[in-house]
């Protein structure tokens, strides 16, 4: 699963699970605290990041400093991501938060689609986009531009729960582990 895909099921997990519980604006907006000083505050990134901590500390360090600023829900959230390995994904998790309470707000007749490319697009390239994404969900598109030159080139669609990875990188992905595949079952075959 792509590091977007695991970011879209736990920011699924926070929207759903908070919707019931009321007030998910105020849950939200306490996640993108943490996003944005996980973002801002490379010290704070690189503590979190770096496996010479244990998980316990992480969340002693969460607990002591968010406890009395953000609510048990989403200290325990953030918890969950720290447990669960995934703290790399603390910024897209919180841009799907995001995108899901649009589609939750916009679900019938508006869908935000996300279009991650190398470089900017031109005014006419987003038109294009968007007439045949509009064909194609029947409903009128909401683009988001992603700037990410490490796809190289091409272009990764994410629409909802689609993602559509075009990008040059991704192919080469894909290309490395075919190859890598064929090798090890060639490998095997040829065992005595």
């Amino acid at each position: 699963m792509t590091l977007d895909g695991i970011a879209r099921v736990y920011a699924n997990s926070f929207y759903e699970l908070g919707k019931d519980k009321g007030s998910i604006s105020e849950r939200m907006n306490e996640f993108k605290i943490f996003s944005e000083l996980f973002q801002s505050d490379e010290a704070f990134k690189d503590f979190m990041l770096s496996p010479v901590y244990s998980k316990g500390v992480k969340h002693k360090i969460i607990m002591d400093a968010l406890e009395s600023r953000m609510s048990e829900y989403t200290c325990s959230f953030i918890n969950i991501i720290i447990e669960n390995g995934r703290l790399e994904c603390v910024v897209e998790i919180c841009d799907e938060l995001y995108l899901i309470a649009d589609e939750a707000k916009n679900k019938n007749n508006k869908m935000n689609v996300s279009v991650t490319v190398a470089d900017a697009l031109s005014a006419k390239s987003l038109d294009e986009f968007k007439k045949v994404l509009s064909n194609y969900f029947k409903k009128e598109i909401i683009i988001t531009e992603k700037i990410d030159s490490k796809i190289i080139g091409g272009v990764i669609i994410r629409a909802g729960d689609k993602l559509i990875d075009a990008s040059l990188s991704g192919q080469l992905n894909k290309l490395q582990s075919n190859l890598l595949d064929i090798k090890v079952r060639s490998e095997f075959a040829y065992e005595d």
